[in-house]
């Protein structure tokens, strides 16, 4: 049997779901769950489920809500043992490894013995793992219950001790660069937790970020004087100061040999403790919790391999209506993920691949580890784009002028915002569609209507929080995000809008018939998608302070999508079937990798490039 809590509450035995009920009937089945192989007493479940004031019949609808489930599980094939009544309550008994909650925590402390032993790799895989088990909140759909909210906050407080802990072994790795991202998005969203600040300080810091990482932390004092009349932890504080004198302890260690056996009189190296940050030891700041393994002398400074071990997925071949995956290490291609009909635009962000199917109306949800599509969601209608952070994933439907929220923990669709257009008609366009992009706390769509727009919406309320209207002919075709501005298409030009006052620049030094895309990586802007003039088919580099062009790199027919992910640029040539890599230092193609099929997007994450191919 298959018991899962880590989400809505599921019972599965050999393939066969178990119908399990009512409401309150599901919420007895998850307290005897979390109480397994326990008995637990009639009152204790009467207290659970009605608290304090119960009904009179209480006593009796529970013995009914026992009776219901045990012909539930019969159908379902499952043995009559499952759920017995003892002198002292009722026992559900549950096999070691059938409930995810017990995978979880085993293949939690599989990872953490990994990383002790100078085995960041394992650890990263063991506790990716781990987490892809959590497919929602903990007990989602019994998230109003009383004994839920409870059990909820705590089995995700062990969920994010996971996280902490394959954050630090992606650090070991020299995965800095990647995690910048979602330990900002972790940080706002888990205020409070000095692990998560502390580990985004390290990875600004070896990112060559300086001034950045002493901004997190003085982000960080601000908040716990000002919410709590608190100053940090002592740990954070001795970090603040290892970053102002770039103590080498903080640096990545270079790759070791294996781990010599500990004889008898050797002092064990200690294990990470999820909740620990640093350690002072002698006169150099140690990191226990994120860079232990670089006392053990013994990470590998190289991403998590995609394919080439035993335990590595095996790809298929790259099809239409796939996603390809390519190594970075290696420009190679691995394989192929197949998706929906038609894919279009590829993102990563919220712990997964998230591909738009744009002939099906469907968004698939790829697991970067597994590297399998393990959920597909349907969001109706054609959508044109697809973004995904700020809490949720997120699309835009030109036919009907709404964005779609997805809730990224349960894969299930939210709420549909309608976008304003200063009194004109949304069916009215001269556009192809409309495009999307997560920033700055904030999510950016544009539109070319008889005019194009551009609207800023409020994640934390759904509302729409600016309308900005552009010049006829400008906005529709793409959209990027900076630290502070946003960028779009403009007539003639590409158009920079500032996301604080929302003047908008157009930089008539770009000249793009079409434009493909548009990403913004650290200090530069990339535009692919010049259909006319001397730069046809080209990669275009825009000085975001400056705001103009300085330099152009042809990459193929056909410009689509670009993406960045600190040590290349990539592009996609759909006419030409390329992807080529762009070395942002030289503005040169250092390798042009051929695609099976029509290339379409691009993205980075997971120590991996992600192209969908039609």
């Amino acid at each position: 049997m298959e018991f899962r809590v880590l989400g809505p509450l599921e019972v599965s035995h050999e393939g066969k779901q178990v119908q399990l009920g009512s409401r309150k009937q599901r919420a007895v089945l998850a307290i005897l769950l979390l109480r397994a192989n326990q008995p637990v007493s009639p009152d204790v479940l009467i207290d659970e489920l009605w608290g304090e004031r119960p009904p009179p019949s209480a006593a009796h609808t529970l013995q009914a809500y026992v009776s219901r489930l045990r012909p539930s599980f019969r159908a379902a094939g499952v043995e009559d043992d499952r759920l017995v009544t003892r002198a002292a309550g009722y026992v559900l008994r549950v096999e070691f490894g059938e409930l995810d909650l017990h995978r979880v925590e085993q293949l939690a402390e599989d990872g953490r013995r990994a990383l002790s032993a100078g085995s960041p790799e394992r650890a990263t895989a063991k506790l990716s793992e781990a987490l892809s088990l959590c497919s929602g909140p903990p007990l989602a759909d019994l998230a109003f219950d009383g004994f839920a909210r409870v059990d909820a906050e705590q089995l995700d407080e062990r969920r994010l001790a996971v996280l902490e802990d394959r954050i630090e072994a992606d650090l070991a790795m020299g995965k800095h660069d990647l995690l910048v991202a979602e330990l900002e998005r972790l940080v706002a969203r888990h205020p409070l937790r000095e692990r998560l600040r502390g580990q985004l300080m390290l990875a600004l810091y070896r990112g060559g970020r300086q001034a950045d990482a002493l901004k997190v932390y003085r982000d960080a004092r601000d908040y716990f004087v000002g919410e709590l009349g608190l100053e940090p932890s002592k740990p954070l504080r001795e970090l603040e100061h290892s970053v102002l004198r770039q103590d080498d302890a903080l640096d990545l260690a270079p790759a070791a040999d294996p781990p010599v056996e500990v004889s008898e009189r050797q002092e064990p190296a200690p294990e990470p403790h999820s909740r620990s940050v640093l350690r002072q030891t002698g006169r150099r700041l140690v990191l226990v919790s994120l860079v232990s393994v670089l006392l053990l002398a013994a990470a590998a400074v190289a991403s998590m391999p995609i394919v080439g071990s035993d335990d590595s997925p095996q790809l298929e071949a790259v099809v239409p209506n796939s996603v390809a995956v390519i190594d970075p290490h290696t420009n190679g291609v691995l394989g192929g993920i197949r998706v929906g009909y038609s894919p279009s635009t590829v993102a990563f962000g919220e712990s997964a691949v998230w591909v738009l199917n744009g002939d099906d109306g469907t968004v698939s949800r790829i697991d970067p580890i597994s590297k399998e599509t393990v959920r597909t969601v349907a969001v109706g209608g054609q959508p044109s784009d697809l973004a995904a952070g700020a809490g949720a994933v997120w699309t835009v439907n030109s036919a009907n002028n709404t964005v779609t929220r997805i809730d990224s923990q349960a894969n299930v669709v939210g709420e549909t915002i309608r976008l304003p257009t200063w009194g004109e008609r949304p069916p009215v366009s001269f556009g192809s569609g409309a495009h999307i992009a997560v920033g700055g706390g904030s999510v950016w769509v544009t539109r070319l209507l008889q005019h194009g727009f551009v609207w800023r919406i409020d994640p934390k309320t759904n509302a729409i929080a600016a309308t900005i209207r552009l010049a006829r002919g400008a906005g529709g075709d793409a959209l990027a995000v900076g630290d502070d501005a946003v960028w779009v298409n403009g007539n003639g030009g590409v158009m920079r809008i500032d996301t604080t006052t929302y003047e908008k620049t157009l930089l008539n030094a770009v000249e793009p018939g079409g434009i493909g895309d548009i990403a913004v990586s650290k200090g530069a802007v990339w535009v692919a998608g010049i259909t006319s003039g001397p730069a046809r088919d080209s990669l275009w580099r825009i000085d975001p302070v400056g705001e103009y062009a300085t330099a152009s790199t042809a990459i193929g027919a056909g410009p689509a999508g670009v993406a960045v992910d600190g040590r290349a640029i990539w592009a996609v040539s759909s006419v030409a079937r390329t992807l080529s890599r762009v070395d942002p230092t030289t503005n040169r193609v250092v390798s042009t990798i051929p695609i099976d099929g029509t290339p379409h997007d691009v993205t980075t994450g997971a120590g991996a490039v992600w192209v969908t191919v039609r």
